[in-house]
């Protein structure tokens, strides 16, 4: 069976060209994660070994090998490389297991085996120590892209915003260098009538937070020991600890939302877009709620035999944020057409509580006693 299983690992690596290259094929890079996933299966099961360091693999050249760290790193998998070859340390080989395996049987029950009694099989550190800064003269690349304002590079999605703006300050540039990269950032920061830009509201949270933390006002200093000059550390801290959602709620000033012109709007009966709130922290708030689940409403299945009768009830669960009824009942229709019966949803609209149904045909709106979903919650 390991022989066999070699045979095809080796097969499959071997069509993609790995076994006659010195690179990782492009098409490999350009594919989504289960192929990624299934390639690199395929070549651990041809050529990768249980060594006393950990899961290890011999790549055709140290091109290959980087490129196979840098997939494996996209997978959260942690490896460490010498020239060509690359080893999954035990205390990443659960990981490993998790996001790659063996098709190998014999391989896999290998590596079970090793993880549970390899001293070693505890999960790495996330972090490396900076042991050094030194000054020094390297070349730089231009960061500019054509029809984008974001780049991959080692595997990261990069963005040309608050960090490329100090550093085009800092560097000796000439006038035209300094226009096309002022002409490329504000694309970037520019603002617009129908929606928020993100880019703009989080460059100027951080340049909100740069100044009023080495600036502080006078009570500031007293009252929250803030001492001046703090900014760009407190911009680390911020990185670290902050998320987009808490960057939102924490730092999102009456200020800046008045600078911004951020405001709530709604569609009217007329179906045109008017502002409904200008209260800042309404505002603020209303953002963040909309970051929430990725934007989208959180809905819950009750139960897939609503009546007895094979009809689907779900639930939307409220966080202060009414659907679009029009674009629910048009949601319900597809819902029906993959279901092939009734289906409901229950859901808040203006503090009453509601129940949507579409049978196929008609569309109801019924309302629901304030007490009628919380009894379901408890049954539940």
């Amino acid at each position: 069976a390991f022989m066999a299983g070699h045979a095809l690992g080796s097969t499959l690596v071997g069509a993609l060209g790995l076994d006659d290259a010195d690179s990782v094929p492009e098409v490999i890079l350009r594919s989504p994660g289960q192929v990624v996933r299934a390639f690199l299966r395929g070549w651990y099961d041809a050529g990768a070994w249980m060594h006393d360091d950990g899961i290890a693999l011999a790549a055709p050249s140290e091109d290959a090998a980087a490129t196979a760290q840098l997939l494996l790193l996209n997978l959260n998998v942690l490896a460490r490389r010498a020239g060509s070859r690359l080893v999954v340390p035990w205390g990443e080989a659960a990981a490993f297991m998790r996001e790659v395996g063996f098709g190998v049987a014999s391989k896999a029950v290998a590596c079970g085996l090793c993880l549970s009694v390899h001293p070693e099989a505890k999960p790495l550190r996330r972090e490396d120590e900076i042991v050094a800064v030194e000054d020094g003269v390297a070349d730089v690349y231009d960061i500019t892209v054509d029809d984008s304002h974001q780049y991959v590079a080692q595997g990261m999605l990069h963005h040309n915003s608050f960090w490329h703006s100090r550093i085009i300050r800092e560097l000796d540039l000439s006038d035209a260098d300094h226009a096309n990269f002022a002409q490329m950032h504000a694309g970037v920061l520019a603002s617009s009538r129908t929606h928020m830009n993100p880019y703009l509201v989080g460059y100027r949270i951080l340049e909100d937070i740069e100044r009023r933390w080495d600036n502080p006002t006078e009570e500031e200093r007293v009252r929250l020991g803030r001492q001046p000059g703090q900014g760009r550390a407190k911009i680390f801290e911020v990185r670290e600890v902050e998320s987009d959602l808490s960057l939102i709620r924490n730092y999102l000033t009456k200020e800046l939302v008045h600078d911004l012109d951020l405001y709530l709007y709604a569609k009217n009966d007329d179906d045109e877009w008017v502002i409904v709130e200008q209260n800042w922290e309404k505002v603020r708030d209303g953002i963040a709620a909309s970051m929430t689940n990725f934007g989208s409403p959180y809905i819950t299945v009750v139960d897939a035999n609503f009546n007895d009768t094979g009809e689907l009830l779900l639930r939307h669960h409220f966080e202060g944020q009414d659907l679009d009824l029009r674009y629910a009942e048009k949601t319900l229709e597809h819902v029906y057409f993959i279901w092939s019966k009734p289906v409901h949803l229950e859901t808040t609209y203006e503090e009453q509580k509601w129940r949507l149904s579409y049978d196929g045909t008609d569309h109801d709106r019924n309302p629901m006693p304030d007490d009628e979903d919380d009894e379901d919650e408890d049954d539940e």
